[in-house]
């Protein structure tokens, strides 16, 4: 159950801006610790302690250690670009999922950390599923309708597959703190993605 925003806090009189250096600082801390120690280890006392910042300046930015967090992770999202045309579609989707299998393994104590707290937390849910579906969507989408236009796969083919498939058994993987390195990313395309989208024969 998600913790309520501090008593009396309710409105806050300034927002961080988007540059604003100690807003960023606190927010690395905060995913730290939370990566290091897990979501309900953590307290804003030892984020504030560790940012080398006081409780106040804290609550001026955030109401609450939840709403600290969902905008950290928010903001360390990457937004994944599609790769350069590699001529086919499996190169294409192999070039997309090893980079987001990097994310995955640069973020992976942070990744299982925030997941496990997301189930109790209704805000941190939203962030994280729609994180989940952020960096496959559009990219994907355009990976495949690429090539539906250079005829490899049929008009009609589900352009939601990246996102729908791909994204959650990567996800999984890491859940499971098991290696989301090339040999999977293989499969994943491979023996999943190709096989759904039936390429067309030569």
């Amino acid at each position: 159950m998600a913790k309520p925003a501090r008593p009396g806090r309710t409105t806050r009189p300034w927002r961080p801006a988007d540059d604003d250096p100690r807003s960023a600082e606190i927010r690395a801390v905060a995913l730290e610790l939370v990566a290091r120690k897990g979501y309900d280890e953590v307290s804003i006392d030892e984020i504030a302690a560790e940012a080398a910042a006081s409780k106040s300046t804290i609550y001026r930015r955030w109401t609450s250690k939840a709403e600290l967090v969902v905008d950290a992770v928010r903001r360390n999202a990457r937004q994944f670009e599609a790769p350069e045309d590699t001529g086919t579609l499996r190169g294409d989707l192999l070039a997309l999922l090893d980079t987001v299998a990097g994310e995955l393994n640069r973020d992976a104590d942070l990744v299982i950390a925030v997941v496990a707290a997301a189930r109790r937390d209704e805000e941190l849910m939203r962030v994280v599923g729609a994180q989940l579906r952020g960096p496959g969507l559009a990219v994907g989408r355009h990976l495949l309708e690429r090539a539906i236009a250079r005829g490899e796969i049929a008009e009609g083919a589900d352009t939601l597959l990246v996102d729908e498939v791909a994204m959650p058994m990567l996800m999984h993987q890491a859940l499971l703190k098991q290696p989301v390195d090339k040999d999977y990313v293989v499969f994943v395309v491979d023996d999943v993605l190709l096989k759904l989208l039936r390429p067309v024969a030569p």
